[in-house]
């Protein structure tokens, strides 16, 4: 029992992992039309460090609040 319900936690945290990246992606388009030029490298850099925290399991609560608060 105690493996099953591991493995489906893992499951729905590849799900919100998947989600967050989407989300991301969103953020960049919408950035993308609406800023200018020389502030899309800072905010690439800072998206990658996102993407980056966003594949340890551990974090993707704290991204999720990141996210809100933007």
């Amino acid at each position: 029992m105690e493996r099953l319900h591991k493995g489906s936690r893992y499951r729905i945290f590849n799900f919100w992992r998947c989600l967050l990246l989407m989300m991301n992606l969103l953020c960049i388009c919408i950035y993308l039309l609406s800023h200018e030029d020389t502030q899309i490298l800072f905010f690439l850099g800072s998206l990658y460090i996102n993407i980056q925290v966003n594949h340890n399991l551990k974090n993707i609560n704290i991204n999720s609040h990141q996210i809100l608060l933007i």
